[in-house]
């Protein structure tokens, strides 16, 4: 053993050092070759690494948490339960991958009847991709509001749908627009065209983009063709 004037003592032992200074620090000038057991905790000054690190399991909850940071402000800002879930606080990844493996997050599930991400608002299902790449939104352990298929690239909503400034609406609801519809007992497709006044409702054929219609059927039943009516076109 030595002393000196900064350090209380200096344990040599197999060319290890051991020193406890004056600030109540454990220095170790090489490496442990076994196993170090502290009954209390550990705080680091600076780092603390490792090639590995087991924990069984901490303090408070339940199940224990088994690794916990803290901020600036001593509040728990991260924290890896035993039983395998993560608690923390804004979460911001950077990476700086091009590839579908080195991309920020990759989630392998290798159950394929599972999920990879499944989300919840104050418990209660809102948004999950399964393990196929379906993705489901609104009620997913219900009725999904929207729901894209990645087995056939299918895709079914629940509500209105808008592309490029076209609506398609629910039939019994449409209010002012256009849209193809089916009508099953009647085995026919159907062309629909609402007005909001429920008068002067059209049907135009437009040809090559042109912004004036070639054929036009109107909600009266006439039909008018390069500028001549159906009623007209006997007389020709």
């Amino acid at each position: 053993m030595a002393i000196n004037d900064s350090d209380l003592f200096l344990i040599n032992r197999d060319n290890i050092t051991y020193k406890l200074t004056g600030e109540k620090l454990i220095e170790f000038t090489s490496d442990i070759p076994g196993d170090l057991t502290v009954g209390g905790s550990i705080t680091a000054a600076g780092r603390l690494t490792g090639k590995r690190l087991d924990i069984t399991g901490g303090e408070g909850g339940s199940p224990a948490s088994a690794i916990v940071v803290y901020d600036n402000d001593n509040n728990e800002n991260f924290s890896i339960r035993a039983d395998g879930v993560i608690n923390a606080g804004q979460t911001s990844l950077t990476t700086s991958g091009r590839q579908p493996a080195e991309s920020t997050l990759v989630l392998n599930n290798t159950n394929v009847d599972g999920y990879s991400i499944y989300s919840q608002s104050n418990g209660t299902g809102t948004f999950a991709i399964s393990t196929d790449g379906t993705v489901s939104v609104g009620d997913v352990n219900g009725a999904p509001l929207i729901t894209l298929q990645a087995s056939n690239g299918s895709a079914s909503f629940a509500g209105t749908l808008t592309s490029n400034g076209i609506t398609q609406y629910l039939l019994p609801t449409m209010g002012n627009g256009g849209q193809l519809g089916w009508d099953s007992p009647t085995e026919s497709l159907r062309l629909y065209a609402n007005s909001s006044t429920n008068t002067n409702a059209t049907v135009q054929f437009h040809f090559n983009q042109s912004n004036t219609a070639d054929i036009t059927f109107d909600q009266g039943g006439t039909i008018t063709a390069n500028g001549y009516s159906m009623a007209s076109l006997a007389q020709l």
